[in-house]
């Protein structure tokens, strides 16, 4: 049996956060700022320059000694009054995205199995909750973990976002891949769960427009566009078709 267990980790909200530029709040950076003046070879180790830590004459050592800082480096943290705030947001987040889940989540995984042609896999899957003002979702296939945490942009966005992620789970991670769950989640799939709505329009964050997310959106939502009639073909006839042929079948058709 598919299964979704939603779990908050100290330990992996602090490292996600630390080295983001966008912010839980505003008051987020001065956490960082204390953390990098105190123990600056433990936090580049979690964030920007994690070579750092292998400067020296006896790399293995320096590695094993500010591993060491690091760990000091996230006790400090923990206690400081800036992580329990995020703590205890990232927990109201937590219990809303399981309330959401419970409510909408069955349906989106019909919608899911029937419009992918894939089998959801009989396995339990962990969701490592981040802040949701963090937009970030990620897939661990081997190790059966999703990272979450997004704003709830629009209705079911939160229900919407973890399928894609699932659908990560279920798949190559290739750009064409990609874009087809967007077409097949962030919009097919949002229309038919909240029986209204349009292709590409829709609320989400992209990223400020100088931003590397922003770029890299933008460049999907070209892809997106430019495979939409093979994927509009593919939901008016499947002929016993998956994502996975779609993909397949798009790779020999489409220039790149």
């Amino acid at each position: 049996m598919f299964k979704l267990k939603f779990k908050l980790n100290k330990y992996y909200l602090l490292a996600h956060a630390l080295p983001l530029s966008d912010l839980p709040f505003p008051a987020w950076e001065n956490l960082q700022n204390k953390l990098w003046e105190e123990f600056p070879k433990a936090y580049y180790l979690l964030t920007t320059h994690p070579e750092i830590a292998f400067i020296g004459k006896q790399p293995l050592k320096e590695l094993s000694e500010t591993c060491t800082q690091v760990k000091k480096m996230m006790r400090k943290a923990f206690v400081s009054k800036e992580f329990k705030r995020l703590y205890k947001e990232s927990k109201i987040y937590l219990h809303f995205l399981q309330k959401q889940w419970e409510n909408s989540g069955n349906e989106a995984l019909d919608i899911l199995e029937d419009l992918s042609g894939l089998s959801l896999p009989n396995k339990d899957i962990t969701v490592f909750i981040t802040h949701p003002k963090l937009y970030r979702g990620f897939a661990l296939p081997v190790y059966n973990i999703i990272g979450f945490g997004y704003a709830e942009d629009y209705k079911n966005s939160s229900t919407i976002n973890l399928c894609h992620e699932i659908l990560h789970l279920m798949t190559r991670n290739t750009r064409v891949m990609h874009a087809l769950i967007e077409l097949l989640t962030n919009n097919e799939l949002r229309i038919q769960l909240n029986k209204n709505g349009k292709y590409f329009v829709f609320q989400e964050s992209d990223g400020a427009k100088d931003s590397p997310l922003h770029a890299y959106v933008s460049r999907m939502r070209k892809l997106e566009k430019e495979i939409l009639p093979f994927w509009k073909d593919y939901l008016q006839n499947k002929n016993g078709r998956d994502l996975v042929d779609l993909e397949r079948e798009i790779n020999k058709k489409i220039k790149r």
